[in-house]
C-alpha cells in the first residue's frame, strides 16, 4: 500500500547571522517523511542536523533565521503560519524530544505539571480525566508506578525515567511526526537499549512517523527504514537504510561505516576520517567534503555535484556517479 507524503522540505535555507559572518548550517536541503515513515538524518557533530530539526517546528534560536525554501506538512507550508497557527502544530501535530532532558525538562515544576500542559492543550479540563490520562500515558512509556512519578520533580528521576517522561510529555498530543534528538545521548547502553525499543513499540502504537537525529548509525539500523546522510549543511545520500548499509555510494557514507565497530571482529582501531568537519562559516567550494575524500578530483574542487539517483530510491551527490 503506498503511502502519502506527511512532510516535504524543499530547498530549505537556515542561517545564522553572527558577528563572524553567516553561519551555513541548513543550505538548500530536500527531504520527504511518508505516513508511518522512519527517517534517520545522520551525521558527525556540527553538520547541521539538530538546526534542521528546531527549523520544522520554526525554533531556532536568534541569530539563526529561515531564509528561504518550504517546510509542507499535511500541504500546508510551514513558514507561511501565523505564530499562533504555529503552536497549535507545535505538541498536537509535530512533537520533539530533545536531546537532554535534564535541561529540556523544568527542574522546579513537577511531573504532573509538565505532563498536564500538554493534555490541557487538547482542552481537558476535568481533574479525573486529566489524572486518568496522564496515568495511563506514563504507563505506556513504561514508567513503574505512575501515580507516585506524576508527584515528583526531575531531579528525582533518573537518566532513563526523565527520557520517558518526555516522550510521554512528546506523545500526549497524539502528534503525526515525532522528531528525536539524539534521545539517547546521555543514556548508558542498557537504559538506551530499552529507549530504542519503547520507541520502536510507540510508533507501531500511536502510527506515527519518526525523524531521528543522530550520528549513532547502530541506533539508525535499529529504528529507521529510511537514512538520510548529512555533510556540511547538506544531504550528501539518501536511500532506505537496507540499501545504504548494503550498498554505501558517498565516500563520507562509506568512512562512516567503517568506524562502526563490529563484534564478529577482534578488537582493533577503528578508521578514522581523516581531516574535520567542514567550515559552516567558510564552507569549501565545490562538494564540501573534497578536503577529506580519497577519491578527490579535480572538478570536486570547482562544482558542487548534483543529487542524482543512482538506483531505485537511492540518490546521492558525488562526481563519481554523474
Amino acid at each position: 500500500m503506498s503511502r502519502s507524503t506527511l512532510l516535504r522540505i524543499l530547498n530549505l535555507k537556515t542561517y545564522y547571522f553572527t558577528e563572524e559572518g553567516i553561519v551555513k548550517a541548513v543550505d538548500g536541503v530536500n527531504l520527504d517523511v511518508n505516513e508511518n515513515d522512519a527517517l534517520g538524518i545522520v551525521g558527525e557533530s556540527g553538520c547541521g542536523k539538530s538546526t534542521l530539526g528546531l527549523s520544522i517546528l520554526r525554533l531556532v534560536p536568534i541569530p539563526g533565521r529561515i531564509v528561504s525554501g518550504r517546510i509542507e506538512f499535511e500541504g500546508r507550508n510551514l513558514l507561511e503560519l501565523t505564530s499562533d497557527e504555529m503552536r497549535y502544530v507545535r505538541g498536537r501535530k509535530i512533537s520533539m524530544i530533545f536531546q537532554d532532558p535534564s535541561t529540556a525538562l523544568n527542574p522546579v515544576y513537577s511531573v504532573r505539571s509538565q505532563l498536564a500542559e500538554a493534555f490541557q492543550l487538547q482542552g481537558i479540563k476535568n481533574k479525573k480525566e486529566l489524572r486518568a490520562k496522564m496515568v495511563d500515558i506514563l504507563r505506556k512509556v513504561g514508567i513503574s508506578d505512575p501515580e507516585r512519578r506524576l508527584n515528583q520533580y526531575p531531579h528525582e528521576l533518573s537518566g532513563g525515567m526523565k527520557q520517558r517522561v518526555m516522550i510521554a510529555i512528546a506523545l500526549s498530543c497524539r502528534p503525526k511526526l515525532l522528531i528525536a534528538d539524539e534521545p539517547t545521548t546521555s543514556l548508558d547502553v542498557t537504559i538506551e537499549a530499552q529507549i530504542l525499543d519503547l520507541m520502536k513499540k510507540l510508533m507501531n502504537d500511536f502510527k506515527i512517523s519518526l525523524i531521528l537525529i543522530t550520528h549513532n548509525l547502530g541506533i539508525v539500523s535499529e529504528l529507521c527504514n529510511r537514512i538520510a546522510i548529512m555533510y556540511a549543511g547538506k544531504i550528501i545520500e539518501e536511500g532506505l537504510s537496507t540499501t545504504i548499509f548494503r550498498n554505501p555510494l558517498h565516500p563520507y557514507t562509506e568512512a562512516l561505516l567503517r568506524a562502526v565497530p563490529k563484534v564478529e571482529k577482534p578488537p582493533s582501531r577503528l578508521p578514522t576520517i581523516h581531516g574535520s568537519v567542514a567550515s559552516l562559516l567558510h564552507p569549501p567550494r565545490g562538494c564540501r567534503f573534497h578536503p577529506r575524500c580519497k577519491f578527490l578530483m579535480d572538478i570536486c574542487k570547482q562544482k558542487e555535484p548534483p543529487f542524482v539517483e543512482v538506483e531505485r530510491a537511492h540518490h546521492v551527490a558525488c562526481w563519481l556517479y554523474t
